[in-house]
């Protein structure tokens, strides 16, 4: 049963992910807000989900300090940095370009774990690799904004966010996984993570002027939205760290990546986000790199 249960859950994954992004670019529209403050919003929400949920299962939990550390890192990396980064993206390039881009975590998380953890490089990752850049440069049209160098590399800025904030998300199993040895309950190293996020983001609205009357925009139907997208994203993690519990993670990471096609999809049918043929064949390099990555 838990082997069956651990292919069942990435995909569970994939597609809360896909709703995450498209229920977050609904509410940042619906109520003119950020993707700061709409991010912020989304995450104290997940935040409060998560808690609620562990006051009613009140699960046995044995942490010790170093759990609540790495927990902490991972929280500030993947809930406030990430989502930063992951929110204005999306707010700026849309959802199917912001979650495709993003997608490339596994690639920064496997660089990560040869720098720090001294695992080997191995062929399967210099090619993953050649077809990530590839497929980055075609989705974003790199080559030819460096050919024209006319004043609109501006329009970068969104791509260049998402790929950042799959920077911060390929750092974050690094923590997670050694903050969640021993727990029971994968839902109490959640809500650990998105609180630190929560915490971590304060002084990023502190420095934008404004930024917490902001927040106030996130009324009616877009508060509904940025919730859900909070609601969504916590369940999602929490799908996630459950299947790295009962199946290899090279089961996982090419299961769960591919909600950038889940967002897309959704993207086109609600929000008439256009596809182009170099963005699919962009998106399918990159899906194809990172799995190459993770074998």
């Amino acid at each position: 049963m838990e082997p069956a249960l651990g292919m069942i859950l990435p995909f569970i994954t994939a597609i809360l992910w896909g709703f995450h992004a498209l229920l977050a670019k609904k509410g940042m529209e619906t109520g003119a807000v950020g993707g700061l403050e709409g991010g912020f919003f989304s995450l104290c929400s997940g935040a409060l989900f998560t808690g609620a949920y562990l006051t009613i299962d009140r699960p046995t939990i044995s942490l010790t300090p170093r759990s609540l550390l790495n927990l902490a890192i991972a929280g500030i990396l993947n809930f406030a940095l990430g989502t930063i980064a992951y929110f204005q993206a999306i707010d700026i390039s849309g959802v199917s370009r912001a979650t495709v881009l993003s997608s490339v975590r596994p690639f920064f998380a496997a660089i990560f774990a040869i720098l720090l953890l001294g695992e080997q490089m191995t062929e399967w990752i210099v090619f993953g690799t050649i077809l990530i850049v590839l497929g980055i440069s075609t989705i974003t049209g790199l080559r030819g904004f460096l050919k024209k160098n006319d004043g609109k590399m501006f329009k970068l800025k969104g791509d260049a966010l998402a790929l950042l904030a799959s920077l911060f998300f390929g750092l974050n199993p690094i923590f997670i996984k050694k903050g969640m040895e021993g727990f029971e309950n994968p839902f109490f190293g959640v809500f650990i993570a998105m609180a630190s996020g929560a915490f971590a983001y304060f002084p990023f609205l502190l420095i934008r002027r404004k930024g917490f009357r902001h927040i106030g925009l996130a009324r009616g139907t877009s508060a509904l939205f940025l919730g859900l997208a909070g609601i969504a994203s916590a369940s999602a993690n929490f799908a996630y760290y459950s299947a790295l519990r009962l199946v290899p993670v090279t089961v996982v990471l090419p299961i769960s990546n591919i909600y950038p096609f889940v967002a897309a999809g959704l993207s086109i049918l609600i929000l008439n986000e256009r596809i182009t043929i170099g963005f699919l064949i962009g998106s399918f390099m990159i899906f194809i790199g990172v799995f190459l990555v993770t074998i």
